[in-house]
């Protein structure tokens, strides 16, 4: 068996202390992009100038799915096809920026706009973006709020045994204005 170079062998430690890929990758390898900000980044054919992917990062990540296709690995088959299209002319995929974001939030938004804009352009994504977790909870707190009672129609269908817990933690009315002061924040924090 082959010995690790100093650069994987750093790599597996780091890997072991941080549980963390793309921190031991960033701790290990040359890495230009800015390893605090998210972004949104285009894969570009060389061959032809043409975006094939968009997608959201941080650190290295761009520079991933080459890393991947390489490796044989395969997460997406149209994204590994031209990629290793790309490679095998003795090419890289160009790895473009579009977008910087300290929130990621705000990056997974630029990144669905960005494959909304690009979409009949002949994308590999399979997917259309994503959501994240600020963004995903205030959905979800605006989705509670929708389906909410009113305060008394609430206070009649509550079961015995929920009311005696209820009123153990400072009375019904409280309880309730709580809650819907909690989703209605909940809902606004990503607005």
């Amino acid at each position: 068996m082959d010995k690790l170079t100093p650069k994987h062998e750093g790599f597996c430690l780091d890997y072991i202390e941080t549980g963390n890929a793309s921190e031991a990758y960033r701790r290990n390898y040359d890495c230009e992009v800015d390893t605090d900000a998210y972004y949104v980044y285009a894969l570009v054919d060389p061959r032809d100038s043409r975006i094939f992917y968009i997608g959201k990062g941080k650190g290295a990540r761009s520079g991933q799915h080459t890393r991947d296709a390489k490796a044989g690995r395969i997460d997406n088959a149209p994204k590994h096809k031209v990629i290793t299209s790309i490679l095998d002319h003795n090419l890289t995929p160009i790895e473009l920026i579009l977008s910087s974001h300290e929130r990621e939030s705000d990056a997974f938004k630029a990144e669905r706009i960005a494959i909304s804009t690009l979409k009949g352009c002949g994308l590999t994504n399979i997917s259309s973006g994503m959501a994240g977790d600020d963004e995903r909870a205030s959905l979800m707190a605006k989705h509670c709020l929708s389906k909410i009672i009113s305060f008394d129609a609430w206070e009649r269908t509550i079961s015995e045994f929920r009311r005696e817990a209820v009123e153990a933690s400072g009375g019904m009315r409280k309880f309730y204005d709580d809650h819907v002061s909690f989703m209605t924040k909940m809902a606004e924090a990503d607005a």
